[in-house]
Parts: C-alpha cells; sequence; structure tokens
C-alpha cells in the first residue's frame, strides 16, 4: 500500500468513525425521546403518543451507527484482541509444556529396544507384501502360500470371483460362503 492509498485508507476511517458515532447518538437520543413520549402519554387519559415514531427510527439508527464504527475500529479491535490473547495462549504452552514432555518421554520410551537403542520408526518401512493369518509372517504379495507355515493366504470367492483374506468365511463382495 503506497502513502497515497494509506491517506485516502485513513480518511475514509475518520469519517466512518464521525458518521457512526454521530448516528448512534442520533439513535439514541431518538430511541429515548420515542420512549419518553410512549411511557409519558400511557399514564395521562386521552392523549396519543405524538413521537413513538422516533422510537422506530432510533433502532436502525443505532445499528448502522455501530457498525459503521466497528468497520472503522477493526484494526484497534483486532490489535487489542491479539494484545489479550497472545499472553493467555503463551501462559498455558508454559503450563502445558511438562505434559508434553512427559508424553514424549514416555513415547521414547515405548520405542526403545531391549539393549536401550532407540529405534527409528522414520526410517523403517513397513513390510510389503501379504500377512499370514495363521503365523503373522510377511510373504511376498505373489504369493498364494505362507513361506512359513505353508497356510493359504487368500481364497477367490467362487461367486463373484473376488480375492479374499485367507481366514474369511464369507466374501466381502458378495456375502457368499468361501469354502
Amino acid at each position: 500500500m503506497n502513502e497515497e492509498e494509506k491517506k485516502r485508507h485513513e480518511n475514509i476511517k475518520k469519517k466512518l468513525k464521525i458518521t457512526g458515532t454521530i448516528l448512534l447518538v442520533i439513535g439514541i437520543v431518538c430511541e429515548i425521546a420515542g420512549m419518553l413520549d410512549i411511557f409519558l402519554v400511557a399514564n395521562s387519559q386521552g392523549r396519543m403518543p405524538s413521537l413513538f415514531f422516533l422510537a422506530f427510527l432510533g433502532a436502525p439508527l443505532i445499528m448502522v451507527g455501530i457498525v459503521m464504527l466497528i468497520f472503522a475500529c477493526r484494526r484497534e479491535i483486532l490489535s487489542y484482541t491479539k494484545n489479550e490473547v497472545v499472553p493467555v495462549v503463551n501462559d498455558a504452552a508454559q503450563e502445558l509444556t511438562p505434559a508434553i514432555k512427559s508424553v514424549m518421554n514416555a513415547v521414547k520410551d515405548g520405542l526403545k529396544t531391549e539393549d536401550g537403542a532407540i529405534e527409528d520408526t522414520r526410517t523403517t518401512a513397513a513390510p510389503s507384501g501379504t500377512v499370514c493369518p495363521a503365523c503373522g509372517a510377511v510373504n511376498q504379495p505373489k504369493n498364494k502360500f505362507c513361506d512359513k507355515c505353508g497356510v493359504k493366504l487368500f481364497k477367490i470367492c467362487p461367486s463373484c470371483g473376488a480375492k479374499q483374506e485367507g481366514d474369511d468365511a464369507f466374501c466381502g463382495e458378495c456375502g457368499a460362503k468361501l469354502d
């Protein structure tokens, strides 16, 4: 934003603040005058309120004035809010730090191997292939039977031909009973 745009922006904010304040004050005055007229006439006999329309005129003026002031003071409002919220967040972070460290230490202890070294889970690749339902051994993806125990790794549904896990009793696709 260049200097000319900044000046124009500040000028618009100034106009919004002035106009919003004026509308807010006029709206409050109209609201008070209209309500006073209604309540004073309610106590007198035979007289009709003549200024009650001011109460209906005042409410929208108050709302428009408030909206204009909010738009004009948005930067100040957000700055104030930031200055109130940031210390609270920092305090919460300081209070949570010991708990987070405790959780991290528990995770680190869980990753330790039998010899006390920490297992690096980031570089350990997940085994690829079919896992045997009987013994849990990882087999080559092309295997039909387990390399370790010889159990059938998958079944083919006789009804729809879908490949199913070796220990499934029913087809997940069509519901047919598997042999």
